[in-house]
């Protein structure tokens, strides 16, 4: 599976103790513990059916860990010690713009993803030694993003400039 940080993820899982529940701090995300499921409930509250299978929802923890782009474990342990485990990827940040040139004033489209999920993200212009705030979007609950800026009126002619997107964390 494929998620960003504060993402909300669905785990099924099977082999566990009939009945069982996850121990406290049972549910680890690339070894960060998370406690709380999307509902607000403790991760304890969740019990294998009398078939050994649970479902559980919860989002992915916003940590260092998890923002770093890579494979991380979803590890799971119930009450009776048993282990489940499943790798996550996350993602690399990307950003794209088009055009990927144009005149003082003129529009672009910036596409991101990969970001923290359901965050501001801010567009800078670096333009020589001069950096300008273009945009202001919100990533989507899958760390996603559309939006337009302008080529500030301050940029050199004729110049190399630079296109930034950052999560706020």
């Amino acid at each position: 599976s494929t998620a960003v940080a504060k993402q909300s993820v669905t785990v099924s899982a099977s082999g566990f103790t009939a009945s069982g529940t996850i121990s406290n701090d049972g549910l680890t995300v690339g070894s960060i513990v998370q406690d709380t499921l999307t509902n607000g409930n403790a991760e304890t509250t969740v019990t294998a059916d009398n078939s050994g299978n649970m479902v559980l929802t919860f989002k992915i923890p916003d940590d260092e860990t998890t923002r770093t782009a890579g494979t991380h474990v979803i590890k799971i342990i119930d009450s009776s010690n048993r282990i489940g485990e499943v790798n996550l990827t996350v993602p690399s940040r990307s950003v794209t713009i088009d055009p990927t040139n144009g005149r003082r004033g003129s529009s672009f489209t910036i596409d991101g993803s990969g970001f923290i999920a359901s965050t501001t993200v801010t567009i800078t212009f670096l333009s020589g030694t001069t950096t300008s705030t273009i945009a202001t979007t919100s990533a989507d609950s899958s760390g996603n993003f559309s939006t337009t800026g302008k080529v500030p009126t301050t940029a050199g002619i004729p110049s190399t400039n630079t296109v930034t997107a950052a999560s706020a964390c």
